[in-house]
């Protein structure tokens, strides 16, 4: 019943909004902290599917989370089996894990991971 990034129905602590910032499923838990802690700058996709692989990594390029469609630059590379970073340049607010990470050359997609 919450979201990443949810402020409603929560208290505040020393004056100040609480946020939902992480969700543990496997303890049915709901971590809440400030609006500050909702920033990242990276994240890590698995069951990435390329469209078009770019030549080289890491790969600069346009990402987009989920259904905003705000276009968000970074890079990727490899860092695992299946397992893949995104570094953007500016901090993200909310990055939910589940949520889709796609990446675009102009307006081509060319593939997109699951974040965990």
């Amino acid at each position: 019943q919450y979201t990443i990034g949810q402020k409603k129905g929560l208290p505040k602590f020393n004056g100040q909004n609480m946020s939902v910032i992480r969700i543990d499923s496997e303890n049915c838990a709901v971590i809440i902290g400030t609006e500050a802690s909702l920033y990242e700058k990276t994240l890590m996709l698995k069951d990435v599917n390329w469209i078009h692989e770019p030549l080289r990594f890491p790969w600069r390029g346009v990402f987009r989370i989920c259904t905003w469609g705000y276009d968000l630059i970074g890079e990727i590379v490899l860092v695992g089996i299946n397992q893949w970073q995104v570094t953007f340049d500016e901090p993200v607010r909310a990055i939910a894990r589940g949520q889709s990470c796609v990446f675009y050359l102009e307006d081509e997609i060319l593939g997109g991971g699951i974040i965990v």
